[in-house]
């Protein structure tokens, strides 16, 4: 079983790092699938954004998501 356990969205870009997250949730588990990884964790800094649409594309393309959330303390 191959797992992306701690990726970052678009909704991360420039929230802590100047470059992180770039891309979509949707391209992200698209990716993902493509590259017949089974799980992939989206885990953005401070929100969850992203979930409802990584969610929607996983069912789709077979993959299982797991919700995540850097949060600042």
């Amino acid at each position: 079983m191959l797992l992306e356990l701690h990726a970052h969205s678009h909704y991360s870009h420039r929230s802590k790092i100047k470059y992180d997250g770039i891309a979509s949730p949707t391209d992200m588990v698209k990716a993902a699938a493509a590259k017949k990884i089974d799980a992939i964790a989206i885990c953005d800094h401070n929100t969850n954004f992203g979930w409802k649409e990584a969610a929607k594309t996983a069912k789709k393309s077979d993959i299982e998501f797991i919700q995540g959330e850097e949060i600042d303390t």
